[in-house]
């Protein structure tokens, strides 16, 4: 596990500007490695730094959607759910940790075995289709917290807020 901030310094930073309380909700060491045990999976270092940093609160950051620490093992359920529902989903691959969710049939998520700053990936409802929404984690963490200072009242943010940024 890193100890210094390295993929996510610039989001840390921003985040301590507007709402510093929201980094004491870290994860601690144990429950990351918990975490990377209870996925049979190396954790992506910039996702190591957010579950670190904030992984706690993170929900915070997308009122009524399961982010963060406590969602990590639920989106993996609700993805499994959804994909027996769903015969031809798109499935994420085998190493995936799904971070996000929302009303079950949104799903974000990245690819433990694609770096230590990895793509992120949005399923979206049950159309069965999947896309690279962001090139890394950490730019995904950057423009989520900069709609958050934009819509700091959850009744007023958007709830599809991957949805703002497509490639490809």
């Amino acid at each position: 596990m890193l100890s210094e901030p390295y993929y996510l310094r610039a989001v840390i930073e921003r985040i301590r500007e507007l709402e510093p309380e929201l980094l004491a909700s870290g994860c601690t060491p144990e429950e990351v490695g918990g975490l990377s045990q209870a996925l049979r999976t190396r954790l992506p270092g910039a996702f190591e730094e957010f579950l670190l940093a904030f992984g706690h609160g993170a929900w915070r950051l997308a009122p009524g959607s399961s982010f963060g620490f406590e969602g990590i093992l639920a989106g993996r359920e609700a993805a499994h759910e959804l994909l027996e529902e769903v015969r031809d989903a798109v499935r994420p691959p085998d190493d995936a940790i799904v971070f996000f969710s929302h009303g079950g049939y949104d799903l974000l998520w990245i690819v433990a075995s694609e770096g230590d700053d990895p793509p992120v990936y949005f399923r979206e409802g049950d159309h069965g289709t999947a896309r690279k929404v962001y090139e890394t984690f950490s730019e995904f963490l950057r423009m989520t917290v900069e709609n958050w200072q934009v819509y700091p009242n959850p009744q007023s943010a958007p709830v599809q807020f991957p949805r703002q940024r497509r490639i490809g």
